[in-house]
C-alpha cells in the first residue's frame, strides 16, 4: 500500500530509467560526480561494481535498473551519472547510480497525484507545481529485501 506521508526533511529528486524519482533526504549521504567502477563477475546486471568513495568501498548500484526501468550502462569503467551513497545508519555500504539530480523536493510544495497509477516499487506519487509526477522510492526498505542482499547472477 502506498503511503502518501511525505518524509519530514523531503526528498531529493532523481532522474533514472527516464522516471522522475523522490528519494527521502534521511536515507541519502553525500553525492559524488563520478568514480571508477570495478566491475565484479557472476553479479546481477544491476549491480554495476564496487568503487572507493572517500576511502571507502562501496557496491555501486544501478537504480534504475535495480527498479526493472532502462538501466545505465558504465562507460569505460565510469559511473556515468550522480552516485548517491547511502548514510552508513542504513548498514549497507552502496551507492545509486542515478540519470540526473533534479533538486530537492518540499512536501509544502506538492500535492499527492491521486490519478497515478505507480509501479509495486513506488511508495508514494506526487505532483509538483509543473504538473509532473514523482514516485517515491524508500531505500530503507530496498536495501532489506533479499534481491538486493542477494546480488549473485542465476
Amino acid at each position: 500500500m502506498m503511503s502518501q506521508t511525505p518524509p519530514a526533511p523531503g526528498w531529493l529528486a532523481v532522474q533514472a530509467g527516464g522516471q522522475s524519482l523522490l528519494l527521502p533526504l534521511t536515507q541519502c549521504g553525500e553525492i559524488h560526480t563520478t568514480s571508477l567502477v570495478q566491475r565484479l563477475p557472476h553479479t546481477r546486471p544491476w549491480l554495476l561494481g564496487v568503487a572507493n568513495l572517500r576511502g571507502q568501498v562501496v557496491t555501486v548500484v544501478d537504480l534504475a535498473g535495480y527498479l526493472g526501468l532502462p538501466a545505465v550502462a558504465l562507460s569505460h569503467e565510469a559511473a556515468c551519472g550522480p552516485l548517491v551513497a547511502l548514510p552508513t545508519d542504513l548498514g549497507v555500504p552502496a551507492a545509486l547510480l542515478v540519470g540526473a539530480l533534479k533538486g530537492m523536493r518540499q512536501p509544502g510544495a506538492m500535492q499527492p497525484d491521486e490519478a497515478a497509477e505507480p509501479p509495486a516499487w513506488a511508495t508514494c506519487a506526487w505532483r509538483d507545481e509543473a504538473a509532473q509526477t514523482w514516485l517515491g522510492v524508500d531505500i530503507a526498505q530496498m536495501t532489506r529485501q533479499l534481491r538486493f542482499i542477494d546480488v549473485t547472477a542465476g
